[in-house]
């Protein structure tokens, strides 16, 4: 991570490409606290049935529905069943918190199947909007607000929005602007109180 930023995809298939659709989608689970938070996370048992992954849970247990698996495993049964079905490495809850943040950051309303509302409204501006006062403190509360909703394990202490431009050069065109929108989240972990170490999102726009 260069410049201590996490770097944002310009969208979240770009994301899914990247991390694999199932380990995102196990991440998200392991975020989430019971069987009713991932229901309404995911738009319904259809639409969770429809996944891969607990499609393959589901017949290898021999169960016809969601609504039969919620039955025979607790939720934290699921957790461990989608983990070591899908052999992901152990991360630092830091880290775990860090990409759960990524991914909301790098979505676009509207772009995630299983939840329309999902998605960070930066992805609704253009390049002139993504300077005004307005548009940033519109964007500082949704994301303050996304946490709240959605990220239980820290307490938000603070979000702030930088707007960075750079004229570059390219060869052959006319000279363009790089408009660096800097996304600093300060918080404070729930369990244990502790103050986290300032979170820094980077993402990238050109005239």
């Amino acid at each position: 991570m260069s410049e201590g930023f996490y770097p944002i995809p310009p969208s979240f298939g770009a994301l899914m490409k990247q991390q694999g659709s199932e380990r995102n989608f196990v991440e998200e689970v392991r975020s989430l606290h019971s069987y009713d938070e991932i229901t309404k996370r995911f738009g319904g048992e259809k639409n969770l049935e429809a996944i891969s992954l607990i499609a393959k849970l589901l017949a290898s247990l021999k169960l016809a529905s969601f609504q039969e698996l919620r039955q025979r495993l607790t939720f934290r049964e699921l957790v461990e069943y989608l983990v070591e079905g899908t052999i992901i490495q152990k991360i630092s809850l830091e880290e775990s918190i860090t990409q759960n943040i990524t991914l909301y950051l790098s979505s676009k309303p509207k772009e995630f199947y299983f939840d329309r509302a999902y998605g960070c409204i930066v992805h609704n501006y253009d390049f002139r909007q993504l300077n005004d006062t307005p548009s940033k403190d519109q964007l500082k509360r949704t994301i303050s607000e996304y946490l709240q909703k959605f990220e239980n394990r820290i307490t938000v202490n603070t979000v702030s929005i930088d707007i960075n431009d750079v004229q570059e050069s390219v060869e052959g065109s006319n000279p363009r602007i790089c408009r660096y929108i800097i996304i600093t989240i300060a918080s404070t972990l729930v369990q244990t109180q502790e103050r986290l170490k300032e979170m820094k999102f980077r993402l990238v726009r050109y005239s």
